[in-house]
């Protein structure tokens, strides 16, 4: 079954990056976390945390334990997800530690960083540590605590002083770069792999709980089905929303092992069938609308184009159609200004797929 072979490769990729780590990281101690360190070896200068233009330095910490942890002081960090931290000074809502700014980046364009990085697993006690760090350097200056200066000390704040990571005089993002190069387990390339959350962007806050980001208040997916319970029937529940569903043999939400960000919404039990999105207005669930700037995630597929997807106008036009082409969870950007109905098929995968994590904006 693909969903029995998805656990088993996940252990094996595990098992591996178990193997390219010092010894000494897992010899005591529960492994509960990975960290990964990414610095954009483009930047020029001292001026980091600008994105693509001056070149950027973070972290990631992936929850890799049964049970929630914290990353810094965010709290609720589900099995399997990945948060990004990193210091910015060009934003004026806050010069500081911001978390999953890097991933809504990415999510938005897959080149954003063109990154070299490494990783290492953390003990319970490493990774107490690390969010020790994270959540006392919550501030940022150009030349003392830029971008590079954050991630070199949080990765070194847990690291034998053997794999310490050096970003320059004065720290650049450029000479993070090159330090983590001269690592043999390091890699280039992996900062598009980063997964979006439906967490959303927060902003550090010291020693207190983060803060839900002002700016950046729509880069939580509309509809993650976190909030409706398991095996639950799914039509009308997000009318208020401005959308509703229906296909065959009905769509319900589950527990979906293959995806990260479960819950998710199965075509049926057995996630083979069809989902259809239609999009409709918010104070009158009879009235059809539409919506632009549409993406979700669809998967786990084992095939390529084993999901057909189309989408129409209210008049049912066909505005365009697609097939996934791609493995694993992948995110579908729908580039049409009037989409008023969506159909997915996913009959043509072995094992089917589900949705999640839909986004979209009503016209």
């Amino acid at each position: 079954m693909r969903r029995t072979a998805y656990v088993l490769a996940a252990l094996s990729l595990a098992f591996a990056t178990l193997l390219v780590v010092p010894a000494a990281q897992a010899a005591t101690g529960d492994v509960v976390a990975e960290l990964t360190i990414y610095s954009d070896g483009t930047a020029v200068g001292t001026e980091g945390s600008i994105g693509i233009i001056g070149g950027h330095s973070f972290i990631t910490v992936k929850n890799e334990s049964s049970s929630v942890i914290s990353v810094g002081k965010l709290a609720g960090i589900a099995p399997s997800e990945t948060v990004t931290v990193g210091t910015w000074g060009n934003k004026k809502e806050h010069p500081g530690v911001w978390y999953n700014l890097e991933s809504y980046f990415i999510h938005l364009d897959v080149s954003a960083y063109a990154t070299a990085s490494l990783a290492r697993t953390l003990t319970s006690s490493e990774l107490k540590t690390l969010n020790n760090f994270i959540s006392k350097h919550d501030s940022y200056n150009a030349v003392t605590n830029n971008c590079s200066t954050f991630a070199s000390g949080a990765w070194n704040s847990v690291s034998p002083w053997s794999e310490d990571l050096f970003a320059g005089i004065p720290n650049t993002p450029t000479a993070l770069f090159n330090s983590i190069k001269q690592n043999g387990a390091s890699e280039d390339g992996t900062a598009v792999s980063i997964p979006w959350t439906s967490r959303g962007v927060w902003v550090g806050n010291g020693q207190k709980q983060p803060v839900r980001s002002t700016s950046y208040p729509d880069a939580a997916p509309e509809i993650t089905f976190d909030d409706v319970p398991l095996d639950t029937a799914v039509s009308d529940q997000y009318a208020s929303k401005g959308v509703l569903f229906s296909g065959s043999p009905g769509p319900v939400t589950a527990l979906d092992g293959a995806n990260p960000t479960a819950p998710v919404l199965s075509p049926g039990p057995g996630y083979i069938g069809t989902i259809d999105i239609t999009f409709v207005s918010p104070k009158d669930k009879t009235r059809l609308a539409s919506a632009s700037s549409v993406a979700f995630d669809i998967g786990y597929m084992d095939s390529v184009g084993g999901a057909s997807i189309s989408w129409y106008t209210a008049k049912g036009k066909l505005l365009g159609q697609t097939q996934t082409q791609d493995y694993g969870i992948v995110r579908l950007p729908i580039a049409a200004v009037a989409v008023s109905r969506i159909h997915i098929d996913t009959t043509g995968d072995p094992a089917g797929a589900a949705i999640d994590n839909l986004e979209f904006s009503l016209n």
